[in-house]
């Protein structure tokens, strides 16, 4: 699967689609829903929200796994706190977005010292 033409969208709070921008949550759903894997969208609205958002995900929707696997949810912690997703595209990349890059492909390598987990999304 190809992602170029999600490449450079900009970044925007609570972004869901293309044409106005993707927060990463946003990106994660549209992401997974081109591969066919439904995902729940849920509002947040503070850091606080984020860790309720991450703990309903954890009991419901979402499975650790120890290894990234294509489609896999990546968790990656700001400060030692959860605060960013993306998803595993393979061979070592992941495609996220923040509001310094916007949308893009990146080696997880570079950001192994803050990734908390990786999450499979259960079908």
């Amino acid at each position: 699967m190809t992602y170029t033409d999600l490449l450079g969208i900009k970044y925007r709070p609570h972004g869901r689609n293309k044409k106005e921008g993707f927060d990463c949550y946003g990106l994660v759903i549209e992401v997974l829903k081109r591969n066919g894997i439904d995902f729940p969208d849920l509002y947040y609205e503070s850091i606080r929200d984020t860790e309720r958002l991450c703990m309903a995900l954890k009991n419901k929707v979402i499975e650790p796994i120890e290894m990234p696997e294509v489609n896999c949810i990546i968790e990656i912690t700001n400060c030692g706190e959860p605060s960013h997703m993306a998803v595993y595209i393979g061979d070592g990349y992941m495609i996220h977005t923040s509001i310094a890059t916007n949308v893009v492909i990146e080696p997880v390598r570079h950001y192994e010292h803050r990734i908390k987990g990786y999450w499979k999304v259960n079908s």
